[in-house]
């Protein structure tokens, strides 16, 4: 019976060991790539159910082309005021903040609803030789607008100071669709960026009505903004494509 128990009782000898160490880590990586699945499916889902700051809904006028820059500006400026003010009386004190510091901007679009939609302009659209449209990626939204409108004004900065002699320019962020979460199944499809080519290309043909006649329109994408530009780009009116 000895002899037998040092030839195979599972457990006791070390072959037999080595197999449970085998199977007890197999089962411990089978189930920190479930818990890891999980997280990535529960955490954007918790966020996106969470609450959200009311606002009113955007503002309706006609293209900027037949508004008129200016009124196109102040109505979505007013949007804005309005949402600050909402955000405020049911204490979203971050978003409100940040839509207050909106309403004082040159808003081609605004809607405070949800993660929120903004397009800024930097610099004077209507007479700009060059213009260039950033893209975002993943996470950009109201909340987050600050870091994304921190880039559109480091890039104006730059083609202002290196333009040559009488060239204009203009940057434009295009906050005009929702982002995908950085940590989500949605980040790893193609669905959102499908949904926002179309506003993308109706985007790129109000500017073009609205900039210049002769202007160069760039389009800088980033991140998931890439597939947007992607799923966008056939038939859409630009010079360059990055």
């Amino acid at each position: 019976m000895e002899q037998g128990r040092e030839r195979g009782t599972p457990g006791t000898t070390p072959g037999g060991a080595e197999i449970t160490v085998h199977r007890l880590a197999g089962r411990l990586r089978r189930g920190l790539l479930a818990a890891l699945v999980a997280a990535a499916v529960a955490v954007p889902l918790a966020g996106a159910a969470g609450p959200q700051a009311p606002a009113p809904p955007p503002a309706r006028l006609a293209p900027p082309a037949v508004a008129g820059l200016d009124a196109t500006y102040a109505a979505h400026r007013a949007n804005a005021a309005e949402a600050a003010r909402t955000a405020a009386d049911h204490g979203y004190r971050d978003r409100a903040a940040t839509e207050h510091a909106l309403a004082a901007r040159q808003l081609l679009y605004f809607d405070g609803r949800g993660a929120g939609l903004v397009t800024e302009v930097l610099g004077d659209l209507a007479h700009a030789d060059r213009v260039a449209v950033l893209v975002p990626g993943s996470d950009t939204g109201i909340d987050t607008y600050d870091r994304f409108r921190a880039t559109a004004v480091a890039l104006h900065q730059r083609l202002t100071r290196e333009a040559p002699s009488g060239v204009r320019t203009a940057v434009v962020a295009w906050l005009g669709y929702e982002t995908p979460g950085t940590v989500s199944p949605s980040v790893a499809t193609t669905g959102r960026a499908e949904e926002a080519a179309p506003e993308l290309r109706a985007f790129v043909s109000d500017l073009r009505s609205v900039a210049a006649p002769r202007a160069r329109v760039s389009l800088l994408c980033h991140s998931y903004g890439s597939v947007v530009c992607a799923r966008a780009a056939a038939g859409l009116d630009v010079d360059d494509l990055v």
